[in-house]
Formats: C-alpha cells, sequence, structure tokens
C-alpha cells in the first residue's frame, strides 16, 4: 500500500499539533477566565493603565486564550482609538512573533518525525509562496490564527514576509475593534459593541459549518427532461 502524502497524514499531525498549543489552556481555563479580563478591563481607571494591561493580555494570546477582538474594543473604549489601537497591535504583535520565533527554533526536530527533508522543503516553498496570505486569512479567526503562527514558525516561513504580513493584518483588526469601542463608548452602546466584536470572529466559521451542513443534507437533484431523454431507449430502433 502507498504511503499517504505529505498534506494529507503527516501534514494533518502537524496541522493538530499546532492546534492543541492554544486550545489546552482554552479548555483548562474556559469562559470564567475571559469574563474575568473583562471585568479587570472595564473597572482599569487610567487609560494608559488600560492600554497597558490590554497590550500584556494580547502578548499572552498565543498562549492563553485571551479574547483579542474583545479586549481591543474595550481598550478603544478606555484608552481611545488611537492609544487603544497602537497598543493592541503592539502586544498582539509580540506575542504572535515570539510565537512564531519559538515554534522556528523548537519545532523542527517535531516536523522531521513526520516528514523527510524533501518534504520539508517543499512545505517551505509553500509558506514562502502563500504563507504571507494565510496569516491575514486566519488571523482574526480564534484559535485557527494562533495555530497558524505555530504552523508557519515550524515550517521556517521567512521571517520578513511573516512579519509583515502579521503586522499589518493585525494593525488592521485592531484599529477597527478599537474604533468601535471608542464610537460604542462615547454612543452608550458599549456592551452591544463588546458583544458583537466577541461574536464577530466565529462568524466565518458558524457559516462555513452551517454551509457544509446543507450541502450534506441537501436532496439529490432531480433528473432533467434532457436526462430523461438521453436514457430512453431509442424507440424507432426495430420500427
Amino acid at each position: 500500500m502507498s504511503r499517504a502524502p505529505l498534506s494529507v497524514r503527516r501534514l494533518a499531525i502537524v496541522i493538530v499539533v499546532a492546534l492543541v498549543v492554544p486550545i489546552v489552556p482554552f479548555l483548562l481555563l474556559g469562559e470564567q477566565f475571559e469574563q474575568t479580563l473583562r471585568d479587570r478591563l472595564a473597572t482599569t481607571e487610567s487609560a494608559w493603565s488600560v492600554a497597558g494591561f490590554g497590550a500584556l493580555l494580547l502578548a499572552a494570546d498565543i498562549v492563553i486564550p485571551v479574547p483579542s477582538s474583545t479586549v481591543a474594543t474595550l481598550m478603544g473604549a478606555r484608552s481611545g482609538a488611537l492609544l487603544g489601537a497602537a497598543a493592541a497591535t503592539l502586544g498582539l504583535s509580540a506575542g504572535a512573533w515570539l510565537g512564531f520565533e519559538a515554534a522556528r527554533a523548537f519545532g523542527l526536530p517535531l516536523a522531521r518525525r513526520f516528514a523527510t527533508d524533501d518534504e520539508l522543503v517543499r512545505v517551505r516553498e509553500w509558506t514562502a509562496r502563500w504563507g504571507a496570505m494565510l496569516v491575514m486569512l486566519a488571523r482574526g479567526l480564534p484559535l485557527l490564527g494562533e495555530a497558524t503562527v505555530i504552523g508557519l514558525g515550524v515550517s521556517r516561513m521567512p521571517r520578513g514576509r511573516f512579519l509583515l504580513a502579521m503586522v499589518v493584518s493585525n494593525a488592521a483588526l485592531m484599529t477597527v475593534y478599537a474604533t468601535l469601542g471608542e464610537w460604542a463608548a462615547n454612543a452608550g452602546w458599549l456592551p452591544i459593541a463588546v458583544s458583537v466584536a466577541t461574536a464577530f470572529p466565529l462568524l466565518p466559521i458558524l457559516i462555513l459549518t452551517a454551509r457544509r451542513s446543507s450541502a450534506q443534507h441537501a436532496p439529490a437533484g432531480r433528473e432533467t427532461p434532457h436526462d430523461a431523454t438521453a436514457h430512453r431507449p431509442d424507440e424507432s430502433i426495430g420500427n
């Protein structure tokens, strides 16, 4: 029996390991931890204290379940959009960079347990070409964003391309959430904005799940008149 290709079996194992890193703390700490973070940000008085505390939280997002969209929204509400977005971008980028460097430095021995050197070279070439796009697409998704950072570090994506894509995507996301937070605080809609910011990153996953479920349960298509004609025996034969 031929061995499954790297993309189907061996890389799947590496991806699962990358997913475990952010998922395990999420399962251990749970929703109570997220609520504690929200309460702390909501009760901190100084705008600079909120910005600093939020930046530290987001820097730890690579290893603990920090709801980055919620934190950035609260930072914008308490520190202002400009300071909140800058601090959130700095913290989230620092954490992602450290996670990437750690995976880049220590992940290669793990990868070599599941792939040959030639296969790792092909993966490295793929990430050099498409890794930046992958970072931008996954950066705002819960757990998948962190797993992508770790996976790209293991595959040794070029550092410069990773940093550029990561910082740009972080800056865009944090600016949106911090601006939302400042606007909602001024309008008196902060609780609604926090709820929207918390739920929004899950929307792409929910849409994909719903589409996949509907596709699996869709009834088989009816036979068209053309198909019926094509399957009908030629009655002219033998006349």
